[in-house]
Parts: C-alpha cells; sequence; structure tokens
C-alpha cells in the first residue's frame, strides 16, 4: 500500500437504444454515436500509515512515468501514441493521442494528466470516440471543469 486514495469513474455514453455486448458498444462508438470517458484521481490518504510512502516518492513515481512513458504502462493496449500537451491551465501535465487496432479500430482516444506537487494529488482524463471527432477539444473541456475542481487553485 502506498498510502494514497485512488479512485476511478468510467462513462459510457450513446445516442438511440442501449447497446446489447461490446460489438454494439463498439459500432455506436465507430459510428459517431457513443463514446467513453474515464476519470481517474489519486490523492494522499492521510488515514494511512503508509501516506509517507506516497507523499514521499510513489507520487514522483507515478508522474514521471506519465511524462516518461506517456501512458503506455497506464494503458496497456495495442495502439500508436503520439504526445500530447492537453491545456493545463497553470497545471503540470502530460497526454497522449492513442489509435488503437484490433477490434478498437476506428476510435481514437486523447487522455492528459495534470498533478499538484505541493498537495501530492493527480488526475488523468480518457476520452475515446470515433475517428474524426474533435477529442482533444473534448478532453480540453472536461479537463477545464474537473482539473480545477480537484486539484484546487494552481
Amino acid at each position: 500500500m502506498s498510502g494514497d486514495i485512488h479512485t476511478v469513474c468510467g462513462v459510457g455514453l450513446w445516442s438511440g437504444s442501449k447497446p446489447k455486448n461490446r460489438a454494439a458498444v463498439l459500432t455506436k462508438a465507430k459510428s459517431g454515436q457513443g463514446a467513453q470517458v474515464a476519470i481517474l484521481t489519486w490523492a494522499p490518504n492521510n488515514e494511512s500509515v503508509n501516506v509517507d510512502k506516497w507523499t514521499n516518492g510513489e507520487f514522483q513515481k507515478t508522474t514521471s512515468e506519465f511524462v516518461k512513458t506517456r501512458f503506455r504502462l497506464v494503458y496497456n493496449f495495442p495502439a500508436q501514441f503520439k504526445p500530447l500537451n492537453p491545456a493545463g491551465d497553470g497545471y503540470s501535465g502530460a497526454g497522449a493521442l492513442l489509435k488503437p487496432s484490433g477490434s478498437a479500430k476506428g476510435l481514437v482516444a486523447a487522455v492528459g494528466c495534470w498533478w499538484d506537487p505541493h498537495t501530492h494529488s493527480d488526475l488523468c482524463i480518457f476520452d475515446e470516440e470515433a475517428e474524426g471527432k474533435p477529442v482533444v477539444d473534448h478532453l480540453n473541456g472536461l479537463a477545464k471543469t474537473i482539473v480545477p475542481n480537484f486539484l484546487g487553485a494552481p
């Protein structure tokens, strides 16, 4: 246990009828009628006896991995990766644009992570939609609200 609180929230969005299985979800997404958004957060667990492990090493290791690998270790699936510099509005951050292969070919995802070294908190936002959709704009729009609400003022 590293002394952090890690949360994950994933949302699937679609128009029309509810997809009945994974294949239907992919079909809707590839046709532009569906999307997936996920938010992951990490913050110190001040009630944990291991909080020092997070604040004195694990936080730095996590944020360094975001910058170094551009999420290859965070999202372990076959895809083309392109570095992305998502809107930061004063926060440190890194991102990547992903073009999945395999059954997810035809989709594109933008992911960004931001962090605050003073509070030892960080978060990532993932947006996956059909190719041709403005995923980077959507990521930046989500970040404009979510990042300051989680990290506080930069």
